[in-house]
């Protein structure tokens, strides 16, 4: 993997990583902001996976792979290079909620996910805030066969690193990330994990939800993956772990983004 910047600092030599927070995306102008926003009081590192480097210095905290695959194979990707103890990530257009990664992970365990609620825009839809809201048969689109209905939907949140690995990751069959985190969601709980939702939101994105511009490829992306979702859990099925390297399956560049 091109560009990786593998740095080491003192602190982290002292005990270990406890927290990797994975950002795919393609907004560099907006990576600071999220930066700043992480309070977390234990050490921790983020990973930003795209085609464009942080504005900012790279250091032992801050960590840059290089691609141009699409948003889900990225995300694995900086799966794989991760160190910490637990895994969350971010939108590249938001926020942390001051004190929430911390609330998290204090509930957090192995097999023990906490999942996490989130806002979009200075208006977000009151629904989000509320628990069904997170539940897989408050929405139309997951009431198949194959779908735990009252499981949580793990879209926002902490899991342990060393359970992720174990699981496979995300899949990256999924193009966006959405389906990609409802996947997950439910192998987890296959392989018995205990979701925990947040009283709180802990993270908010800056934009409203959006069908154009940048948003308009990730839009599209999910309207297929919504199908390959149906296909695959349209009826009950043993499906847990998935390969941790298949994001290579993907192309190198993601053509709804970047073109052939």
């Amino acid at each position: 993997m091109q560009n990786l910047q593998k740095t080491i600092c003192k602190r982290m030599e002292k005990k270990p990583l406890k927290l990797s927070i994975i950002v795919p995306g393609i907004r560099p102008q907006n990576w600071q902001k999220l930066y700043c926003s992480v309070d977390f009081s234990e050490s921790w590192e983020i990973i930003f996976i795209g085609p464009y480097p942080p504005p900012f210095h790279l250091s032992a905290d801050i960590k840059y792979a290089e691609s141009f695959r699409s948003p889900n194979a990225c995300q694995q990707m900086g799966l794989i290079v991760s160190q910490g103890e637990f895994i969350t990530f971010a939108a590249d257009d938001g926020v942390f909620i001051p004190g929430a990664l911390d609330k998290a992970l204090s509930m957090a365990e192995y097999k023990k996910i906490v999942v996490g609620k989130y806002i979009e825009g200075d208006n977000p839809n009151p629904d989000m805030l509320k628990e069904d809201y997170y539940r897989f048969k408050y929405h139309k689109t997951y009431r198949l066969k194959g779908v735990p209905q009252n499981a949580l939907i793990f879209n926002c949140g902490i899991i342990s690193r060393k359970f992720m690995l174990e699981l496979g990751g995300w899949d990256s069959a999924f193009e966006a990330t959405t389906c990609a985190h409802a996947d997950l969601g439910i192998r987890a709980s296959r392989a018995g994990a205990e979701m925990i939702l947040m009283d709180g939101p802990m993270f908010k994105c800056t934009h409203q939800p959006g069908k154009t511009g940048d948003h308009g490829p990730v839009h599209n992306a999910m309207k297929r993956d919504i199908k390959t979702f149906q296909k695959m859990y349209a009826q009950p099925n043993d499906r847990i772990t998935i390969p941790l390297d298949n994001w290579k399956s993907t192309p190198e560049k993601w053509s709804p983004r970047f073109g052939k």
